[in-house]
């Protein structure tokens, strides 16, 4: 069931024509308005009666604004059920959901709306009768989306000082790393220094000779007299 019948596009081709205003309170209306791209957009039938006491099925259609008289893609279906005594509703499109209630009105929400949503919406009676369904019109402005912007800043703000941390503990460790090294380049430095000095320096080494002493047959001389 993925397109109205050719009764439903019949219908909108008189109703894009121009519709007599005086008998708005027999037409199906329809509401949609103007949208950024990503925010929440919402589509409202009033059918000027309640639903439920019709027990009557009904559905929501769309159609390219170019070409209103094509058949269009269901979007929400909502049979009677008898045995459940109230409409069974269920969506033919992605990122469509039923908001709320069936009662006079009906109401879909886009919650993420796109610039492919931008087109014409109708609700109506199945089976059509006499009372004539007129749409409307989904206008999507493209422009960035200030709730994902939101989001972006968040993040980053989060981001930001975690990397901030990880730049100074960095920093800190490189700089640890290079000022040991500079201080065992010190040392190194400063013994290569003192070993040279000390092997420039020469060593005195002094003799020393023992006194030699006359033996005990060397003769004495004593008061010019030979012993």
């Amino acid at each position: 069931m993925h397109s109205v019948t050719l009764s439903s596009a019949c219908l909108l081709c008189v109703a894009m024509a121009g519709v007599d205003v005086q008998s708005a309170g027999q037409m199906i209306t329809c509401d949609a308005g103007t949208f950024k791209v990503g925010q929440p957009a919402y589509i409202t039938c009033h059918f000027r009666t309640n639903v439920n006491d019709t027990k009557r099925s009904i559905n929501m259609a769309r159609y390219p604004p170019d070409a209103p008289g094509t058949i269009g893609t269901d979007v929400v279906l909502c049979p009677w059920s008898e045995e459940k005594k109230k409409h069974d509703c269920f969506t033919e499109m992605d990122n469509y959901e039923l908001l709320g209630d069936i009662t006079d009105r009906l109401t879909v929400k886009i919650p993420e709306v796109s610039v492919e949503h931008a087109d014409l919406y109708m609700c109506f009676f199945v089976p059509p009768d006499q009372t004539d369904p007129y749409p409307c019109e989904l206008h999507v402005q493209e422009g960035p989306d200030i709730s994902s912007s939101g989001e972006k800043q968040s993040v980053l703000l989060i981001i930001l000082p975690c990397v901030l941390v990880i730049v100074a503990i960095a920093s800190f460790g490189t700089f640890c790393l290079l000022r040991r090294r500079s201080r065992r380049c010190r040392c190194t430095t400063e013994s290569e220094t003192c070993e040279s000095t000390q092997a420039m320096i020469p060593l005195d080494e002094k003799k020393y000779t023992a006194p030699v002493f006359a033996n005990d047959n060397s003769k004495r001389v004593t008061a010019g007299k030979v012993h």
